[in-house]
């Protein structure tokens, strides 16, 4: 049905075959060829996707031939990354995001930062060099086990992750007490629930950090942000995905009279 590549900043590449029934025809003679003539490839694996919707990638996968990860590295950290793992597609544009971090998040040693969406850690193990805490949640197990992998990968001990639907974690962390000094907030397209949002605001999480590839959903969300008392002080447009008409926004927000 598709075929879908990984590549990371080195140019290594994993090749996935996403198909509708699980045995496919001359997969030796097409992998033969394929390493004949992709270039720095690492591994080739099939995704089984037998459903008609507009979802890509299912949710069982096999490794072919290879490896069935890559490993990106970017300002000085490892990340394995896994087929259906979410990590962000242009690498540098992934430095100009740490960059805003560091701008909105003057973080001191004694603060707990939490990731919402945190995929395979990007945010959380950039972070967590700077707070004495960091908690990534996301609802896509292999990409939480590529966090935890990861943080070893980067010796990192203060970063800790949980798997499943946001809008149910993070009330949870609520009703225990957990408190935090910031957020990152980095949604798919379709935005955040807005029981995420009522749930930040209940913890009165000073400042937030909100990362999007949708400018029409990030607008809402800020919209029921400012109703909930948070004031945007910042949006900085980086141009992850050059000569398309997508744009990446990161929005930097402070809670009114904290």
């Amino acid at each position: 049905r598709y075929v879908l590549a990984r590549s990371n900043s080195k140019g290594d590449t994993l090749l996935i075959l996403v198909a509708s029934q699980p045995s496919l025809p001359n997969v030796k003679e097409f992998v033969s060829g394929v390493r004949g003539r992709v270039k720095n490839l690492q591994g080739v694996v099939v995704n089984l996707n037998p459903h008609r919707t507009n979802v890509v990638l299912g949710t069982t996968t096999r490794l072919i031939w290879g490896k069935d990860h890559l490993i990106e590295e970017i300002s000085a950290l490892k990340f394995r990354i896994s087929p259906k793992s979410f990590f962000q597609v242009n690498p540098w544009g992934l430095e100009t995001i740490y960059k805003c971090l560091d701008q909105a998040l003057p973080l001191r040693g004694k603060d707990t930062v939490l990731d919402l969406c945190c995929g395979v850690g990007s945010m959380s193990l950039y972070l967590a060099r700077r707070a004495k805490r960091v908690v990534g949640i996301d609802s896509c197990g292999p990409a939480i086990e590529d966090a935890i992998i990861n943080s070893d990968l980067n010796d990192i001990g203060n970063a800790y992750f949980a798997t499943g639907a946001t809008e149910k974690v993070l009330p949870r962390l609520y009703q225990q007490g957990e408190r935090f000094a910031a957020a990152v907030l980095d949604p798919p397209r379709k935005g955040c629930a807005p029981e995420v949002l009522n749930t930040v605001s209940r913890m009165r999480i000073p400042k937030l950090v909100y990362i999007s590839c949708n400018p029409a959903t990030l607008a809402r969300d800020l919209g029921q942000l400012k109703e909930l008392g948070y004031q945007t002080e910042t949006v900085q447009p980086i141009d992850m995905f050059p000569q398309t008409y997508h744009v990446e926004s990161v929005a930097t927000l402070s809670r009114k009279g904290r």
